[in-house]
């Protein structure tokens, strides 16, 4: 019996057990399951097998006894994230795709969900126009006491979180005229804001510590703000850093650098405490969306007090930066900012396993990448997918169709 039959099976026997427990809160349709004879799911399960590191596959379906028709899934710490049109949330493990449970939104997704160490937190919009904000439990998808609350001003971003407190840009509301609002995880009530020049587009972004929210300003500004601040006082700000065009976009975040690309044609690597820019690089036009990181922080001893000194230990950032304008897609070394190559039919990153580099063209062809410059040494039909979400954390690959099958592809 093949590993990827053992995986499926054992998975089966795992979810058949979670099924009869309290901890799925729905049990009816919709409620996942193992599937193996849609051909459609060996299909992708025989794509993502074929790939040159010859992965574990771990499927699994969404509709048990129903049609399921889902419209994003999303990747998170610990958590895969699949949204149906019905407003149901099903959340599986990443590691091994068991199920954990499942919720109901109040309203269509206005932005992708921001996680906190506690909370899932989704920014909604109703059929009136409505904002709504909804945080769940990431243990038990379980709505928080005061959850959900109405919103009252329009937003501006999408949103991101602290395990205490919500950000999302604001365009103004009757009780003020904030740019930046924070929403009280504990009660709903409203946190502290600032007022910035321009309008905040892209999403506030928290640091990994939860210490800082760096915000991107259509006023050429590059903003870092203490995340926690009494709303009965002026709101104070650590830094800015200033560009040459407005910053429509998010910047990407580690624990130590952040990197930006502005309306300016410019990417920015910078230290996320000072809002130093480390390093500059052209691209020639706006990018279209935020940086992709593919990488992870790395521990290395540096000498330190000279020849002979001691040896410290540091740990930092190493991989690549990426973005995408309208002359491709452009990826960069985090570290130095040197560029590794710009390819006009890339679309965005998909993953980074082991010394492979996999990024995607529009029609879902990945080139498989490896070696000095990344150049392409294979590529591989993706396109039987509806989803391909970006990780940016691991080496694993997800993938799903829009009936609710999902697919792990797990490196040996």
């Amino acid at each position: 019996m093949s590993l990827r039959r053992v995986l499926v099976l054992t998975l089966a026997t795992t979810l058949t057990a979670s099924l009869a427990g309290p901890a799925l809160v729905a049990g009816g349709p919709g409620t996942p399951v193992v599937r193996r004879g849609s051909t459609l799911a060996e299909g992708g399960t025989r794509a993502l097998e074929g790939l040159p590191w010859s992965p574990d596959v771990i499927v699994a379906s969404l509709g048990r006894t129903g049609p399921v028709a889902l419209t994003q899934i999303y990747v998170q710490s610990q958590d895969v994230l699949a949204v149906d049109n019905r407003g149901k949330v099903f959340c599986l493990s990443r590691r091994d795709l068991q199920p954990r449970w499942i919720t109901s939104l109040k309203a269509p997704l206005a932005a992708p969900p921001a996680e906190s160490p506690s909370w899932y937190v989704f920014l909604l919009r109703d059929a009136s126009g409505a904002a709504w904000l909804q945080w769940v439990s990431r243990r038990s998808g379980a709505d928080a006491d005061h959850s959900p609350v109405r919103l009252d001003f329009a937003p501006s971003s999408g949103v991101s979180a602290t395990d205490g407190l919500a950000f999302v840009g604001s365009l103004g509301s009757a009780r003020g005229n904030k740019t930046l609002e924070s929403i009280n995880l504990a009660d709903g009530s409203p946190g502290w804001g600032y007022r910035t020049a321009g309008r905040i587009v892209g999403t506030p972004i928290v640091d990994p510590a939860g210490d800082m929210v760096l915000v991107a300003v259509e006023d050429r500004g590059l903003m870092s703000f203490p995340a926690s601040q009494s709303p009965l006082s002026a709101s104070i700000m650590n830094w800015r850093t200033e560009t040459l065009a407005a910053n429509k976009l998010p910047p990407a975040v580690t624990k130590d650098w952040g990197f930006l690309a502005s309306d300016d044609n410019l990417v920015r690597g910078f230290d996320i405490h000072s809002g130093t820019v480390m390093w500059l690089q052209g691209i020639d036009a706006p990018a279209h969306k935020a940086p992709w990181l593919l990488g992870g922080l790395v521990t290395r001893d540096i000498a330190a007090g000279g020849e002979g000194g001691t040896a410290a230990r540091v740990q930092r950032f190493e991989g690549y930066v990426f973005v995408r304008n309208q002359l491709g897609l452009h990826a960069f070394d985090a570290a130095s900012g040197e560029p590794v190559f710009k390819d006009p039919n890339g679309d965005r990153p998909l993953a980074m396993v082991g010394d492979w580099v996999v990024t995607l063209d529009a029609a879902k062809t990945a080139q498989l990448r490896r070696g000095k410059g990344l150049p392409v040494e294979k590529v591989a039909s993706l396109n039987m997918f509806d989803f391909l979400p970006t990780n940016t954390r691991d080496g694993t690959i997800i993938a799903g169709q829009s009936d609710g099958t999902i697919f792990l592809a797990v490196p040996k």
